[in-house]
C-alpha cells in the first residue's frame, strides 16, 4: 500500500488528508498528469470515507478482510503496464474532447492549483459557475474513462 497526501476543500477551509492506494494503482497514478492524479485521489478519499461510515454499520461479506484491512495482490504484471498505457491514451483523448472553457478551468484548478474564486475573477464569472464547469469536465473525464478504448 502507498500513501498519498493531498489537500481537500472543506467548509472550514483546506485540510491535508492521507489516501492509501495499492502499489499497482500508485504506479498508474505516477504516470498520470498531476491534475488527473489529484482528481482520482480526491474521489478515492471520498470513497474511503464513505466505506468507513458504512463499515461502522456493518461489515460486507463480499470483502476479503485480513487483519482488518482489505487484502490485495501487491504484484504488478506486464499486463498492468499495458493497461496503464491504454488509460493514458484515454486521458489524452478526453482532454481533447473538453471544451476550451472546460479545459482552461480543469488545467488551472486541477493542474496548476488555482482556487475557484481566482479562476472566476480571471474568467469574469462566479466561483459557483467555475465549479459547475469543473464538475462537468470531471464528469466527462470519468464517463470517457469507463468506456472501452476504441482503436
Amino acid at each position: 500500500m502507498k500513501r498519498f497526501e493531498i489537500m481537500i476543500a472543506t467548509d472550514r477551509g483546506e485540510k491535508k488528508v492521507s489516501v492509501c492506494v495499492s502499489n499497482e494503482v500508485a504506479l498508474m497514478l505516477q504516470a498520470c498528469p498531476k491534475g488527473i492524479r489529484i482528481m482520482y485521489l480526491k474521489d478515492e478519499y471520498e470513497e474511503q470515507l464513505h466505506q468507513r461510515k458504512e463499515t461502522r454499520r456493518h461489515i460486507s461479506l463480499d470483502k476479503s478482510i485480513e487483519n482488518g484491512h482489505d487484502f490485495e495482490s501487491q504484484e504488478a504484471t506486464p499486463i498492468d503496464f499495458v493497461l496503464q498505457e491504454e488509460e493514458n491514451e484515454r486521458v489524452n483523448k478526453i482532454l481533447e474532447r473538453l471544451s476550451v472553457r472546460q479545459k482552461e478551468v480543469f488545467v488551472l484548478h486541477a493542474l496548476d492549483g488555482w482556487k475557484l474564486k481566482e479562476i472566476g475573477k480571471k474568467m469574469g464569472v462566479s466561483s459557483q459557475r467555475v465549479y459547475q464547469i469543473y464538475q462537468d469536465a470531471r464528469k466527462k473525464l470519468k464517463k470517457f474513462l469507463k468506456k472501452p478504448l476504441k482503436k
